[in-house]
């Protein structure tokens, strides 16, 4: 009887703190990602750092917000200083395993379902329908769309996307606007 009890008391411990930090990771992707989406308008202003590298058509910065776990994310801005184009982009998982990387991609899909923002006075989510990815094809990528669109975020949206590089997969989280999706002008 003491071996039972024994063994459903670690059972239960392990669960629990299984299950208290899946939640916790999952709340910190969502923290963050919420902290990306509430600093858009104002061109990742309050979340941008330094220049860490430019080219012809763009600069990149530091980004003081990360994913738990994953690489530093960076700001990028397109055009000239006037155009005002910024996006966000993190790699926040890599492996050479397509069953692995699928199944991360499948639990950040529900990561940024699980995520909401407060962008002028407005609780915003975001939406959209998991598509799995296929090995036959070296990309995937789903487009989340703010719900209920706000002015500040039109055509904003979170862009989750698996890429095979190199014989390794590649998962991004990104957000930037997408003028081809969103709300229409008419």
């Amino acid at each position: 009887m003491k071996k039972y009890l024994l063994l459903f008391c670690l059972l239960f411990s392990f669960s629990a703190f299984a299950q208290f930090h899946l939640a916790s990771f999952n709340k910190d992707v969502s923290n963050a990602l919420s902290k990306v989406i509430e600093d858009f308008p104002n061109h990742f202003n309050s979340i941008r750092g330094e220049i860490i590298g430019t080219d012809i058509q763009s600069k990149n910065y530091s980004c003081t917000i990360n994913i738990p776990g994953a690489d530093s994310s960076i700001i990028i801005q397109n055009g000239d200083d006037k155009d005002n184009i910024f996006s966000w982009r993190e790699i926040v998982f890599e492996a050479d395993d397509f069953d692995e990387a699928r199944s991360k991609f499948r639990e950040y899909f529900y990561k940024i379902k699980g995520t909401s923002a407060v962008v002028d006075n407005n609780k915003i989510s975001f939406e959209a329908s998991y598509i799995a990815p296929d090995d036959t094809k070296r990309f995937a990528s789903i487009l989340f769309a703010a719900h209920p669109q706000i002015q500040q975020l039109k055509n904003v949206v979170i862009d989750l996307s698996l890429e095979n590089l190199f014989s390794n997969w590649q998962i991004s989280i990104s957000v930037y606007e997408h003028t081809d999706y969103g709300v229409d002008e008419n």
